[in-house]
């Protein structure tokens, strides 16, 4: 008689039963041993301790670390600490801000400061002069925290202090930095290289509270100690007497570099956002067409064969500069060999720029800042990176690096934009002061209504000029050749020659702001010997310089080309340009001689409607006035 079979909801017993059960109850205790944990870990959670995402930088310590700012001695303002004031300059605001105050903080590194000038001709300095003409209706104080040689992660830290000073916004400018100093990223590496299973452990609070413990010391400690630890102050690794040769082909951590500053910024948006206030971003860009890279290095994996090869190819190219097509032709035989050395990517720019060629020579220009080996401009990658924390986090965006290229032939910017490699030139200060201003009255940051004229403009920047001391911009041809030895720019000298008419009037102009007037007419002569026309472009520049409110500079270049033999064709549209200068300085009686001595030739060009005339339309009107009333 068969076995009948047992009930279905009695428990199978025999072998698989007991496999089961032994399982269930296994899970129970290890549930029930995981739950205590679990609680803790829900618990820190919830009462906020022990966060290792919280703005601890993940990537360095600091030690020893001073505020940027501390109280001066009357207890009334605040300062920039002594430590910190070869780095900053000195700035002080009060420890109290006054009613109706808008104080806005410009964070960055030596662009902010202004190199190679002073926070005196920076773009906070512009543009405070910039929200003063758009909205009289209130106070506003725009603080310069521009550090030299000053990185992402170190302008966080500066964020999360300034915080503490009533900020209406903050401006953050960087980028260029992140490479000067050296952090190794071994923690950051050690956990890269780990499972899912050791990132997920250092990603719980208990884990972060037990290093903690372990250390006997603050959590922030506990992490430093982990962290290649950062002094108080940059130490670049530049100023070391090995930094130049330290420098290598690393494209590993150069990876690190750029998450490091992906972290940075987007660290800065989160303390701006939990304190409410507002924030904004500029996106820099550098000096392309005259700027060859600092460092480059083939790769050490090529064999002695394939190292021949190059060399003879970059060798023979360089014996045929004078043929560009040519010359091409062998830096591309050196290219198939290894198209990572940054000096042939700018050498086969400057060949494609030759033969106007202007798509192709910005790759090559840009290929070859981003493989400098030594690089002080900021990486596509790191410029990327800003792009995506903006967006992604919702944060404005002031594109100056967009806005300027759109302003340059072929949108390639060297010395019309910069001093040097990355720093802009005073009127491209201006600029980019006008632009964040635009942005904040799109943003409906700013109250007033007033809508400044030109004029206005002009009058303010030239105002302030005439406070600062005559050898201001002496001061700044000292700095640059500071510089320049630093990083060892004068080796590549011979590169940056001019080639054509724009680079000698660049060169030229570079030349003038620094008060080298001599060497500069060497260039523009050079320049209009290539093409009488160029008289035209020194004629803007004069523009420039009067729209900048550097008057003297305006007039000195006007009154050179008045007497300039290969400028006579022009010189209807000279007088124009002194008779407007003369109307904007108040030189009554310079304008009564220009206009009655020059009066049908400066009529004849007006109806051209010359580029001088639209910059001050009703200059024929305030003339007539001042000669009808001359006796």
């Amino acid at each position: 008689m068969p076995t009948p079979a047992p009930p279905k909801d009695q428990p199978t017993s025999g072998p698989a039963g007991r496999k089961s059960r032994r399982f269930v109850f296994a899970a129970i205790a290890i549930v029930l041993g995981l739950l205590p944990f679990v609680l803790l870990e829900v618990t820190l959670r919830t009462v906020d301790v022990g966060d290792p995402t919280g703005y601890v930088d993940p990537f360095v310590g600091f030690g020893g670390a001073h505020p940027l700012f501390s109280l001066a001695r009357d207890q009334q303002t605040y300062e920039t600490t002594r430590s910190h004031r070869l780095y900053f300059g000195t700035q002080s605001f009060a420890a109290k801000k006054p009613a109706g105050m808008y104080r806005v903080f410009c964070l960055g590194g030596s662009t902010v400061r202004g190199r190679p000038y002073t926070t005196e001709t920076s773009f906070s300095r512009w543009l405070q002069v910039e929200l003063e003409l758009r909205d009289p209706s209130r106070n506003y104080e725009v603080v310069n925290c521009g550090g030299l040689s000053y990185a992402s992660y170190r302008l966080a830290r500066i964020t999360e202090e300034v915080m503490a000073y009533d900020p209406d916004l903050i401006v953050v400018a960087t980028g260029h930095n992140e490479f000067l100093e050296d952090r190794t990223y071994q923690d950051v590496k050690s956990r890269a290289s780990g499972n899912g299973l050791v990132k997920w452990l250092y990603s719980l609070r208990m884990v972060t509270l037990a290093r903690q413990l372990r250390s006997g010391t603050d959590l922030e400690e506990a992490r430093d100690a982990e962290k290649t630890v950062m002094e108080d102050e940059v130490k670049a690794r530049l100023d070391d007497e090995s930094g130049y040769a330290s420098y290598h082909r690393d494209d590993a951590w150069s990876s690190q570099v750029v998450h490091h500053f992906d972290h940075s910024m987007r660290a800065m948006v989160q303390i701006c956002s939990e304190h409410d206030v507002p924030l904004v971003l500029v996106g820099l860009g550098s000096n392309l067409r005259d700027c060859p890279p600092f460092k480059s290095e083939l790769l050490s994996t090529l064999t002695d064969d394939q190292r021949k090869a190059w060399e003879l190819a970059f060798e023979t190219a360089s014996l045929h500069e004078d043929d560009p097509r040519q010359a091409l032709e062998f830096y591309r035989q050196a290219e198939a060999i290894d198209a990572g050395h940054a000096l042939l990517s700018y050498r086969v720019a400057r060949c494609l720029d030759r033969l106007e060629e202007s798509e192709e020579a910005t790759k090559y220009y840009i290929r070859a800042k981003d493989t400098d080996v030594c690089p002080l401009r900021m990486l596509e990658k790191t410029y990327q990176s800003l792009l995506a924390v903006s967006k992604e986090t919702n944060t404005p965006l002031v594109n100056a690096r967009v806005a300027l290229e759109k302003l340059t032939p072929g949108g390639l910017p060297g010395y019309d934009q910069y001093m040097d490699h990355v720093h802009p030139t005073i009127r491209t200060h201006q600029f980019i002061a006008k632009l964040i201003g635009d942005r904040m009255e799109t943003l409906k940051w700013i109250k007033g209504k007033s809508v400044p004229t030109d004029d206005d403009r002009r009058t303010a920047y030239r105002n302030h000029f005439n406070q600062l001391d005559k050898r201001y911009l002496l001061n700044g041809r000292r700095r640059v050749n500071w510089l320049e030895k630093w990083a060892r720019r004068s080796l590549l000298t011979v590169e940056t020659r001019p080639f054509d008419a724009r680079g000698h009037l660049e060169l030229g102009k570079r030349k003038l702001l620094f008060g080298e007037d001599e060497f500069a007419w060497n260039d523009f002569d050079r320049a209009i010997l290539m093409d009488q026309q160029n008289v035209e472009s020194l004629l803007g520049y004069a523009q420039k310089f009067f729209h900048g409110g550097q008057y003297y500079l305006c007039r000195n270049l006007l009154d050179i080309l008045r007497d300039h033999e290969l400028a006579k064709a022009y010189s209807a549209r000279i007088e124009l340009a002194l008779m407007i200068v003369a109307l904007q300085m108040g030189n009554d009686k310079e304008v009564v001689e220009i206009y009655e001595e020059q009066l049908e030739a400066l009529e004849n060009v007006a109806k051209t409607n010359p580029p001088w005339l639209r910059s001050m339309p009703d200059a024929f009107q305030r003339a007539r006035k001042l000669v009808s009333r001359d006796p």
